[in-house]
């Protein structure tokens, strides 16, 4: 990668699209000219610890900035937001920025903030409109839609997200780096119950992910769950009775 790289991010959480970065960053400053500078929101300590092992290779800077509710509506009135990217901007001088987006609403005032001249890399690891979300905002997409234009290239975590991005109103490239877990030793059913003291006669639902039920719709998840283990007990029970 020619010139300096600025990457950004300003999420207070540390979550799944955190852990993948981490995955491919050693190859970003393997291919990198200079020491990359990493902006990090001072709250969240979790990837400013992960990150400290990279150092010196990567210069880490906090930043008292994240991001708010209502931001792809209320960005133009972050003004000490805005004044900060731009003399972040003024003191790195730099020739790519990697934004590091949960969604395209993260980083909003950085991306409307950064120069033309500044190349705009986005990663992307969720794309899904807000009505696939059981969102109710009838603006909301064709406002993020135009968000998607402002990158010059997408990293997503698979084929489906590309899909999304392009679907969502992208037209730069699209690369695609596959989320990959390492692989756990496998463990019979039965010795996993054993370790997990978990009961042996119940069935039981494996979810990974955040526990965040407003992000996540885990209290969705086991409603549908408990909904369906239902009408199967009652189809069962009225095939039985015939």
């Amino acid at each position: 990668m020619t010139g300096r790289l600025l990457i950004m991010h300003d999420s207070a959480e540390f979550g799944g699209h955190e852990r993948m970065l981490l995955n491919w960053l050693p190859a970003v400053l393997d291919a990198a000219d200079t020491a990359p500078t990493f902006c990090v929101p001072a709250a969240n300590s979790r990837l400013r610890e992960a990150l400290t092992p990279f150092a010196p290779r990567l210069r880490i800077v906090a930043s008292r900035f994240t991001k708010q509710r209502g931001e792809p509506y209320l960005h133009s009135f972050r003004l000490a937001y805005r004044a900060a990217v731009r003399r972040l901007v003024a003191d790195e001088q730099p020739d790519t920025v990697l934004l590091v987006q949960g969604r395209i609403e993260n980083l909003v005032v950085p991306m409307v903030v950064l120069p033309r001249s500044v190349r705009v890399v986005s990663y992307l690891p969720m794309a899904h409109r807000l009505v696939e979300m059981g969102r109710r905002a009838p603006f909301g997409d064709a406002i993020r839609r135009r968000l998607y234009a402002r990158p010059d290239a997408f990293i997503v975590p698979s084929a489906a997200v590309a899909a999304q991005v392009v679907a969502a109103g992208a037209a730069a490239p699209v690369t695609v780096v596959g989320n990959v877990a390492a692989a756990v030793p496998r463990v019979e059913p039965e010795v996993a119950r054993a370790m997990l003291r978990l009961p042996t006669e119940r069935r039981i639902a494996l979810f990974l992910g955040r526990l965040d039920n407003g992000q996540k719709g885990l209290d969705a998840l086991a409603r549908d769950f408990l909904n369906t283990t239902a009408a199967r007990r009652t189809a069962r029970a009225n095939c039985c009775s015939r």
